[in-house]
């Protein structure tokens, strides 16, 4: 739990970008991305989201959490920097194609980011340290997984989630 606290911690000082106070604490960006292979949509495949499940992202909520739906094999949830501008995955990637709807980055892969391991259920416990300062602070979470019967050469990606801490 000291961990998962820290990595929260640690990752809401380098990424976070501290704008104040905001209405909406989870918000979701984009729609899912179908599940794709190098520009093939399969289908029919549920697609993969994210979102904040009835937790609310204040300072000293050790409950808050990340939670998905529709991922498969192992599933990961990547935390960072929210992309300026949503960008398409790039062509040749194990991603969805460029083409598919929705298939988009909504956190800034250029910069720093984590990659919190598979979670059962699948769901991210993303304890918030009781810190005032972090009040303000803005973080993006994107998910992905493998799509249903393809594990290991699949990968679907989950909608965008920007998380902003409240008081």
């Amino acid at each position: 739990m000291r961990a998962r606290l820290f990595t929260l911690a640690a990752a809401l000082a380098t990424f976070g970008s501290l704008a104040g106070s905001a209405p909406a604490q989870c918000v979701s960006l984009g729609t899912p991305g179908l599940t794709g292979c190098f520009g093939f949509t399969l289908l029919p495949v549920p697609a993969p989201i994210v979102s904040c499940y009835f937790t609310i992202p204040f300072i000293g909520n050790a409950g808050f959490k990340v939670v998905g739906s529709n991922l498969f094999c192992a599933p990961f949830l990547a935390v960072g920097t929210c992309a300026g501008t949503p960008t398409p995955f790039p062509a040749g990637t194990p991603f969805c194609s460029p083409a598919s709807l929705g298939c988009l980055a909504f956190i800034d892969y250029v910069r720093p980011f984590l990659l919190l391991a598979p979670a059962p259920g699948p769901e991210w416990p993303l304890p918030i340290p009781n810190d005032p300062s972090l009040v303000g602070a803005i973080l993006c979470a994107q998910a992905f997984g493998f799509g249903t019967g393809f594990c290991g050469s699949c990968v679907a990606v989950s909608n965008g989630l920007r998380v902003t801490i409240l008081p």
